[in-house]
């Protein structure tokens, strides 16, 4: 049994259905059930190459209760990375992310 989860997130990975029928002579790999879908227009992380998708969380949130019910979970990784950070550290040496509390508002 499992006493609760743990979520990690920082971005989607968006799949579909496979447009084509699998080799079988090709040794199996999971995508042999689904391949990468690109979603067109998404907003991204170029520092990073994430998409942003600040919906997540709620998503993950309705997934969990619709389908596990009464499991407890909480987040356990989150964010937005930037590349740089150095950037937005103070002259003590504390990153200032006000750019992830407004991403995150």
């Amino acid at each position: 049994t499992v006493d609760f989860l743990g979520i990690n997130q920082y971005y989607p990975n968006r799949v579909r259905a496979p447009r084509y029928q699998w080799n079988e002579e090709t040794p199996f790999h999971p995508e042999r059930y689904y391949e990468v879908f690109d979603l067109p227009r998404k907003k991204m992380n170029n520092s990073r190459g994430w998409e942003i998708y600040p919906k997540i969380m709620y998503d993950i949130a309705m997934y969990l209760k619709e389908n596990y019910h009464i499991i407890p979970w909480l987040i356990t990784e989150n964010g937005m990375g930037r590349e740089h950070e150095e950037q937005y550290m103070d002259e003590k040496g504390i990153v200032q992310d006000d750019y992830r509390i407004e991403f995150i508002g």
